[in-house]
């Protein structure tokens, strides 16, 4: 690296569930100056910095946006799995018109990279498009592919584990350990590689060298099982206490996909984005793709990560 690329950095969402995490690691990693950008009437605050300043509007004005990320060198997106595409092109186009460099783009989670994950949710490859806009915007990206979030989706028993009932499905057939990423880890390893295209650097790790490409992280390679024996450990509950059911994952998979040709689409999403986590060649296990060393990535520990979130 020649020098710094990123001295100022704007987050769009960042009072929201992942921006939250990504702004408390650069405040507490770096001095990099943060404009956090929040739609209009949201009443989320920011931390209190002299580093940080919020910014609300309308994501599909241009002039608001335009005025807003004007002399920022990246612009990180954290906004909800539902954002429409309309936002994020508006966002793209801003960003390209007032000189942005580099776009952290929405598309964390499940590897859309995977050609059989996206055959099956044909509206993950609006993450891939949204790539190619961005490179035709005159910039460059850098995406995070992070599997799902561990916390959340443990809180939310989306890995079908209900800590307050006490009940799980466990999925049998063609299955494979998945990789997961807690909300705390991602943030950590946005702020380090902003921090590594914020300043000269003896480090092995180069921003540069994740121009127009992926950063595959991680927390844990895991199965359902090794989260079920983990929650049972931290509520100090017996695999006897739980009513845990066996499912072929392949039916969960089918189940998904009616539903969403049915107009279901959220639930059947979760479904099928589940049910290719835990089947093999689907994106799950990346774990020979990880940069965690790379970044410097602590190691954390899967008991008091799930403590943590049974216990929020």
């Amino acid at each position: 690296m020649t020098g710094a690329i990123f001295s100022r950095v704007a987050i769009v969402g960042g009072t929201g569930s992942l921006g939250t995490y990504i702004v408390k690691a650069l405040l507490s990693e770096s001095n990099i100056p943060i404009t956090i950008i929040g739609r209009a009437g949201s009443e989320a605050s920011p931390p209190q910095d002299s580093r940080v300043s919020l910014k609300r509007g309308d994501y599909e004005s241009q002039e608001f946006l335009q005025e807003t990320l004007r002399g920022h060198d990246v612009v990180v997106c954290t906004l909800g799995l539902a954002a429409p595409p309309t936002i994020l092109n508006s966002i793209h186009q801003a960003a390209g018109a007032v000189g942005v460099k580099w776009i952290v783009p929405q598309g964390w989670g499940n590897d859309f990279q995977n050609d059989g994950l996206t055959q099956r949710i044909p509206p993950m490859q609006a993450a891939r498009a949204s790539r190619t806009a961005i490179v035709n915007e005159g910039m460059s990206y850098t995406g995070f592919i992070t599997n799902p979030w561990l916390d959340w989706n443990i809180k939310s028993g989306n890995f079908s584990i209900d800590v307050n009932a006490r009940q799980a499905t466990i999925y049998t057939g063609s299955v494979d350990k998945f990789n997961v990423t807690t909300l705390a880890q991602v943030g950590r390893a946005v702020a380090r590689f902003l921090m590594q295209g914020s300043q000269r650097t003896n480090s092995t790790f180069r921003a540069e060298d994740y121009r127009n490409r992926e950063i595959y992280i991680k927390s844990f390679l895991v199965s359902q099982q090794d989260l079920l024996d983990s929650v049972q450990r931290v509520t100090n509950t017996t695999p006897e206490d739980w009513k845990v059911t066996k499912r072929d994952v392949q039916e969960y998979m089918d189940e998904g996909t009616s539903l969403m040709q049915q107009g279901d689409f959220m639930n059947g999403l979760f479904k099928v984005l589940f049910a290719c986590l835990y089947t093999p060649g689907l994106g799950g296990n990346y774990d020979d793709k990880v940069a965690n060393n790379a970044l410097g990535l602590p190691q954390e520990e899967l008991d008091e990560e799930i403590k943590k979130s049974v216990e929020a």
